[in-house]
């Protein structure tokens, strides 16, 4: 019993908030996608350098390195950047210069009647300026390794994209803020099923998206579900990948029942179809 638990305590401790570590094994990550909401994915054949001194604009990337002992650097993109290259850096000298390539995104226009559905009432506003802070913490939270891969699974077995990623909304013809995640009309009361191994850091409810789950997948990765109408797991629960952690539902600012799904990597918001469709194996 006594090994049970020193076993069981190394696992949750493993789980805990700490620096990126650099993966020495396995590199099965999303393919090079250099495009706002992308990630870049370079090969550095060098293997004398020091992970440490490697910098992305500035920026510590995640960091790993491939049986053959190649050194795989993987950094995310603005959805909003303005710049047309990334500067990968050795010790502050440049190793690679990587070009964002332009992508288009489709436009969404809608009219709302409602006006209470268009612009918040004013006595929810200190409600949703802490519910922002308590977001921007969370998708920047970072733990050590949890999994050997990041591919993933759909959340929702049988569902329909609604709307993708990085859509340009306007509503009642004046814009608003990006879409940064995939939204998957279902039924309400569908299953959802993790993606990945996780540990779950976070349940609530938010004015805008309803009730809402955080789930750490280790590394600088974290995804988030709302406008759920259950939620099945618990704060601090480790949940392992195609576990349900909750059900469809329609809570929050929505139109209809969905599923809106965000992905989030060293900080940033990017494209959760790229984990889904674009991998390569180690």
């Amino acid at each position: 019993m006594k090994i049970k638990i020193i076993l069981f305590i190394f696992f949750i401790t493993s789980c805990s908030n700490q620096a990126l570590n650099l993966n020495k094994i396995e590199c099965n990550y999303p393919i090079h996608s250099p495009v706002p909401g992308g990630v870049i994915n370079i090969t550095i054949l060098d293997k004398k350098l020091d992970p440490d001194l490697i910098f992305v604009d500035k920026k510590k990337p995640y960091l790993c390195k491939s049986e053959n002992g190649n050194l795989h650097v993987i950094y995310p993109i603005n959805l909003e950047t303005k710049k047309d290259v990334l500067k990968v850096t050795y010790d502050k000298n440049q190793l690679r210069e990587i070009p964002i390539l332009q992508k288009t995104f489709r436009e969404s226009r809608i009219t709302i009647a409602n006006q209470d559905l268009v612009q918040a009432p004013s006595k929810y506003a200190s409600r949703i300026e802490k519910e922002y802070f308590i977001a921007l913490k969370l998708k920047n939270y970072s733990s050590q390794k949890i999994n050997t891969s990041f591919f993933m699974i759909n959340p929702i077995e049988e569902g329909i994209m609604s709307s993708e990623y990085g859509v340009r909304r306007f509503i009642n013809n004046k814009p608003r803020n990006r879409h940064k995640g995939l939204d998957i009309a279902a039924p309400k009361g569908t299953v959802i099923h993790s993606p990945l191994l996780g540990k779950v850091i976070f349940t609530g409810n938010f004015y805008y998206r309803g009730n809402i789950i955080y789930i750490d997948h280790g590394e600088g990765l974290i995804s988030s579900y709302s406008h759920m109408d259950k939620i099945l797991v618990q704060e601090g629960e480790i949940i392992s990948a195609k576990e349900i952690i909750g059900t469809v539902g329609e809570t929050g600012r929505v139109t209809g029942p969905h599923l809106h799904w965000e992905i989030y990597f060293l900080g940033e918001t990017i494209d959760p179809a790229i984990f889904i469709n674009s991998f390569q194996g180690p």
